[in-house]
């Protein structure tokens, strides 16, 4: 099985909850899916391969501990987070993706993310 946490669920994120659970029992996928406020996402409780709870970001060590339970982490978070997240990725040496650009603190990272042998995929 693989864990994948998603960080931020706010208006795109839908899209991507639905094809992934979609996939989910073919693919052997779990979400967790994390959000400032849940209310809008209790629906998803519904399903037995996610689960829903909420994210302090700016907390390392509530982020931290979300981020070694995942093997995938995918931001859905604006963009101006994403170094936050993305920072704890390569800590903890986890594979992240963004919807987001590629900004100059993210190719400032590109050499650190390939020593740990990660991948950061942005844009997506």
């Amino acid at each position: 099985m693989r864990n994948i946490l998603i960080v931020g669920a706010g208006k795109s994120s839908p899209y991507l909850i639905k094809y992934l659970l979609d996939k989910s029992q073919e693919q052997n996928l779990y979400l967790h899916i994390t959000d400032i406020t849940i209310d809008h996402l209790l629906h998803y409780k519904k399903n037995n391969k996610c689960i829903v709870s909420k994210i302090n970001i700016l907390d390392d060590n509530e982020r931290e501990e979300y981020l070694l339970k995942n093997d995938i982490i995918i931001s859905m978070l604006p963009a101006r987070l994403h170094m936050i997240l993305a920072n704890s990725c390569l800590k903890l040496k986890k594979n992240l993706i963004t919807a987001s650009y590629v900004s100059d603190e993210m190719r400032s990272i590109n050499k650190s993310v390939k020593e740990r042998n990660l991948i950061f995929l942005n844009e997506m």
